[in-house]
């Protein structure tokens, strides 16, 4: 190992030699420094002179050089287990007791048709949702919770969905869509937010998570407080999978989970898809017991589906109205021959983003046909949505030019889309209390 310090020490003077090479004063300084190094550090080590010189001549060339990067890449996962955070990002909570009611209800005062309200995830591009929303609460001066009967959200799609339904002192709305769309901008720098040091220690996300789960908890915490499911003014599911039960799980506000959860902790857990955040262990209020979850959107980006069969199963006799509000499509492209050869390298993201893109549009098919073939137009399924120029897809840029990005794409869903989201707002507020000024 002495002689490997030497021969670097060595190496790094000649380095600096062949930089000044045209200046003969700087070369002369360097020379000098160079022979008062070595000579100082054969002292301290008790290396032979003559040894070093010999073994330097050997080593000097380009294969020390190659060796060094090769080992510095074998030994750089062991460096990331010493000092990369934990894989598991266990919330702490404030504690308190359960207290369950007697019995759980769905939600005895809903409206027939039943009126249901899916949001997908989407990263950053949930934007585009949030704003259609904020755009039919402006249209029918009545707030989301009261225009909805059950919200049904995966991932980005569960903070819009606590955020529209979390109460005031009153009971009411907290914050209206556009007032939530304002916070969501405001929050996505701590969302996506990565150190330059995190980024080199995970080598931007190959060997560990991408991005910190600490600062997106705290801009939940924020956000949220410390509101129980329970509590949401409007019946509210929220899609997760869980790593310690390897399932889907489906946390419902109306049931148990409503009164063992805070709605920021099932919340952080939902929206942390892997590769990109750790895992959460979020424990229930009184500490009792945890689950380890992560982004629902794993098994169900687009939960319309389950929000139908969860309408069906508490509400059978009920038609139901369905609107999907789509974060943008962007269907990878493979039009350059060679795909054939391509291996995990290659194919890399676009085999994530093919799932998710699949996953939305088998959901969509399937339910677009379901309308159609169900008798007395007991369901109406509304899906809006808009296509993203490659380049815009990024679900993880938190730039203002591309959030700029997202609030157009959504203005133009809403100019592609007007007559139909006018149509559908008139029979949203049907029966529902109009927004306070």
């Amino acid at each position: 190992m002495r002689y490997f310090v030497l021969i670097a020490s060595d190496q790094l003077a000649s380095t600096s030699l062949r930089c000044f090479n045209g200046c003969t004063a700087a070369r002369s300084v360097l020379e000098s420094w160079a022979e008062r190094l070595c000579a100082l550090v054969c002292m301290m080590l008790g290396v032979d002179r003559i040894q070093y010189i010999r073994l330097s001549r050997m080593l000097r060339s380009k294969l020390f050089w190659w060796g060094l990067v090769v080992l510095l890449v074998l030994t750089f996962p062991t460096l990331h287990m010493l000092f990369a955070p934990d894989e598991i990002h266990l919330l702490q909570v404030p504690a308190a007791s359960v207290d369950f009611p007697a019995h759980f209800a769905f939600n005895k005062k809903v409206h027939n048709p039943l009126r249901v309200l899916v949001l997908p995830g989407g990263g950053i591009r949930g934007i585009i949702s949030v704003h259609i929303l904020a755009y039919l609460e402006k249209k029918t001066q009545r707030p989301i919770s009261d225009l909805f009967d059950l919200i049904v959200a995966t991932s980005t799609g569960s903070v819009i969905a606590v955020g529209l339904t979390l109460p005031d002192a009153n009971g009411r709305p907290r914050y209206s869509a556009a007032r939530v769309e304002e916070l969501y901008i405001a929050k996505a720098q701590d969302f996506f937010k990565v150190s330059v040091w995190h980024r080199l220690l995970t080598l931007n996300g190959l060997l560990g998570p991408l991005f910190v789960n600490a600062h997106k908890t705290a801009a939940l915490h924020s956000l949220m407080g410390d509101t129980l499911f329970a509590d949401l003014i409007t019946p509210t599911a929220i899609l997760a999978y869980s790593v310690q039960q390897s399932n889907p799980v489906i946390f419902t506000n109306w049931r148990e989970a409503g009164y063992q959860f805070y709605a920021w902790t099932l919340v952080d857990g939902a929206t942390s898809p892997p590769g990109f955040y750790s895992p959460v262990r979020v424990p229930t209020i009184d500490y009792a017991a945890s689950d380890t979850l992560i982004d629902g959107a794993v098994f169900a980006n687009n939960p319309a589906m389950f929000a139908y069969l969860a309408a069906q199963q508490n509400y059978p006799q009920h038609k139901v109205i369905m609107l999907s509000l789509g974060t943008g499509t962007s269907t990878p492209r493979f039009e350059n021959s060679g795909t054939g050869r391509w291996g995990l390298l290659h194919w890399g993201r676009r085999i994530i983003d093919l799932i998710l893109v699949a996953n939305s549009e088998y959901v969509t098919h399937n339910l677009t046909h379901l309308a159609k073939k169900e008798k007395d137009g007991r369901l109406s399924f509304y899906d809006f949505d808009v296509e993203i120029a490659q380049g815009h897809d990024n679900p993880f840029d938190s730039s203002p030019a591309h959030i700029a990005n997202m609030q157009e794409y959504a203005q133009l869903m809403i100019l592609q889309n007007k007559r139909v989201l006018d149509e559908l707002a008139a029979q949203l507020s049907v029966n529902t209390i109009a927004v306070k000024k």
